[in-house]
């Protein structure tokens, strides 16, 4: 089964230089991904980064966590600007 999704994929991807200025780029596009995503399964390996991303946080040491922390503090103050809950206090 791996083995004929891979097969497709490689077929799906030589066609879409070919179509490229056709309306069934989009079509391929789709199946390529639905493709992508069953041989992920298949396979055993994620199909979102969130899996990643915890394996890296539960790896990352507590200067790591801390330093994400402030990063998102940091852009999140950004976003916000003078508008955020920080502000309201004063």
């Amino acid at each position: 089964m791996q083995t004929a999704i891979e097969n497709e994929l490689e077929k799906i991807l030589g066609s879409m230089e070919k179509v490229r200025e056709k309306a069934d780029y989009k079509t391929l596009a789709i199946a390529f991904g639905i493709l992508t995503d069953k041989y992920q399964l298949i396979r055993g390996a994620p199909t979102s980064r969130t899996e990643r991303l915890t394996k890296d946080l539960e790896q990352a040491s507590n200067d790591d966590l801390e330093r994400i922390i402030e990063k998102a503090e940091a852009m999140a103050e950004e976003a916000l600007g003078d508008t955020g809950p920080a502000s309201d206090a004063g």
